[in-house]
């Protein structure tokens, strides 16, 4: 049998697993699953939202900082909402470089004219992003809707 003691001690530092590892020992599984199951969710988005705009934050200092490459629309609504939402967190919160995508595209608010907009079906959703990776290469404002299409 799992004994807990200790463990409690030893884990505080590392607050996802010592939560779960509270909610193991402490309760019953059949109670808790679903809490345990949106505790991994909730951390889930946070990673991939993580990801993205780090992915896109990387392309534009790749790019010189290029207006291009700031974040417009739903997508910048989307990132300050993450960045307001996540900057109190205890661990891996977000980087200086997602900081500063945001707030450049922030300052830019108003002021990019979109050049192109890019529609695409979802079969066709990998060549529509390195279409519109590649058109912001170049320069070009363009309307890429980053959301899921369903």
């Amino acid at each position: 049998m799992f004994s807990c003691s200790g463990w409690f001690e030893i884990l505080s530092d590392y607050s996802i697993s010592y939560f779960l590892l509270k909610y193991f020992c402490v309760s019953t599984y059949d109670s808790n699953i679903d809490d345990i199951l949106n505790i991994l969710h909730h951390e889930l988005e946070y990673y991939k939202q993580h990801k993205v705009l780090l992915v896109r934050a990387l392309k534009w200092e790749t790019e010189n900082k290029k207006a291009s490459f700031l974040l417009r629309g739903y997508n910048q609504d989307n990132a300050k909402t993450w960045l307001r939402l996540n900057d109190k967190r205890k661990e891996h919160l977000p980087l200086v470089l997602h900081r500063e995508l945001i707030a450049a595209s922030e300052a830019a608010k108003g002021q990019l004219g979109t050049e192109i907009f890019v529609s695409y079906s979802r079969k066709d959703a990998d060549f529509a992003r390195h279409l519109n990776t590649e058109l912001q290469e170049q320069g070009k404002t363009t309307w890429f809707d980053h959301r899921e299409h369903k």
